[in-house]
């Protein structure tokens, strides 16, 4: 309450408590449907070293919507009928709802109660310290279809802001295997690098060949993106050139005015180079889709970081159309409009603090 009164942001992180989680440890189940359907947990002393009052406890009840009219009857036999009890559904995701009432009106606050749903009895019921509130995301439930491993990053900060998270890959990616075999990788003024798969990918080819980035010369390096970059750069490259506008468009009109010609390293079946004479390519990862199930049907936001993600996507699910898409590039929102979504937003720069700064500003 103080927390709140002061105006400052705090975050409620829920915890498995003692109460359940020593005796289980000690192999002592607290409920068993042989012996004991329910618990009620109390502390021995109060604020003044005194044993509580029993009738004025808490009492939480699991699964009760449905026999809320026989719940209600129950308890009013021992509490009185001005008891606050809240309702809370669907707890800790997006459709959370909470409804408060008091033990008289409970069957009729469960029929506008959608379970799953926990009924708390008891005054505490009567607090208002909902945290989640003041977060901008919250009840946005947002599903991310990055690669595995690509996504947690982007999905911690949405989760900050609020919002429930669904991390679903919609493609793979894996290494071309021999890709690098006897190709030359030496001569060239600029080696690209159009992704960071493709870093991870090209590293992986040298080690596995027995061979080391010292084949490349004097090359300089380019990166399509800022992430690319970094992590060029934790490979103890330099890198020459990043495009303002971070896609392949950019990054080849942004090095077709160099002298030499130039290697580009990327994924089979990317966007076609119109510049052959000036680029040559090697593939040196694919990328495959997933086959995705149990897409959840209720869904807020959907973010595409590639066209080959959308058209994934598109493969598995044939409805969503209508929920909101932001795409991290004009390419990316492209496949998504020639894949029947209708609200569509693209992301300032191809990056996550972009992605993000899209989601939120759509209200």
């Amino acid at each position: 309450g103080a927390i709140i009164k002061a105006g400052l942001k705090f975050e409620i992180v829920p915890g498995v408590s003692s109460a359940l989680a020593v005796p289980a440890y000690a192999g002592i189940p607290v409920t068993h449907r042989d012996f004991s359907s329910g618990l009620n947990i109390f502390t021995a002393h109060d604020k003044n070293n005194l044993i509580p009052d029993f009738e004025n406890s808490t009492n939480i009840f699991l699964m009760g919507v449905c026999n809320a009219p026989e719940l209600e009857k129950k308890l009013l036999e021992k509490f009185s009928p001005e008891t606050p009890c809240a309702l809370i559904s669907h707890g800790t995701t997006a459709r959370q709802k909470i409804i408060k009432t008091s033990l008289k009106n409970l069957h009729e606050a469960a029929e506008k109660t959608n379970p799953p749903a926990v009924i708390v009895v008891g005054k505490v019921s009567e607090l208002n310290l909902e945290w989640r509130k003041n977060l901008p995301l919250n009840n946005k439930k947002i599903l991310i279809t990055r690669p595995a491993g690509r996504g947690e990053k982007l999905a911690s900060m949405l989760r900050d802001y609020g919002a429930e998270v669904i991390l679903m890959p919609a493609i793979k990616t894996s290494v071309i295997k021999n890709s690098l075999y006897n190709k030359k990788i030496s001569g060239y003024e600029f080696i690209a690098f159009t992704s960071v798969t493709g870093v991870e990918a090209f590293f992986e080819l040298l080690r596995n060949s027995n061979r080391d980035i010292r084949e490349i010369g004097q090359a300089k390096i380019a990166a399509i993106g800022q992430a690319t970059a970094d992590a060029l750069r934790n490979h103890g490259l330099k890198v020459d050139f990043v495009p303002e506008i971070f896609d392949l468009e950019n990054l080849t009109l942004g090095l077709a005015d160099c002298q030499g010609k130039i290697l580009m390293l990327r994924a089979l079946n990317g966007p076609e180079i119109k510049n052959k004479e000036k680029f040559n390519e090697i593939c040196i990862y694919k990328t495959d889709f997933v086959k995705l199930t149990h897409v959840p049907e209720f869904l807020d936001i959907i973010i595409f970081t590639s066209a080959s993600t959308v058209k994934s996507f598109a493969e598995s699910v044939k409805n969503l159309r209508e929920v909101q898409a932001v795409c991290i590039g004009r390419q990316t929102a492209e496949e998504a409009k020639r894949n029947g979504f209708i609200n569509i937003k693209i992301s300032k720069q191809a990056t996550i603090e972009e992605i993000v700064n899209s989601v939120m500003g759509m209200g």
